[in-house]
């Protein structure tokens, strides 16, 4: 059986990771209409012929 201490620990862990979690949910719900509107413009520069292929290679 596990000790009381140890409960509120673990506890205190799922509440701050379910606290983390909606952190993240907002954060991403405040930000969903840039996101969309960003890729709608790369689309669109993709689409026009102004975007160029990225460069995978690391710089040395």
């Amino acid at each position: 059986m596990k000790s009381k201490g140890k409960s509120s620990l673990i506890m205190r862990e799922y509440l701050a990771d379910l606290q983390d979690e909606q952190r993240w949910d907002e954060s991403f719900n405040r930000t969903q209409s840039a996101l969309v509107a960003a890729a709608q413009r790369a689309k669109q520069e993709r689409a026009a012929g102004k975007a160029t292929a990225m460069n995978y290679e690391p710089v040395t």
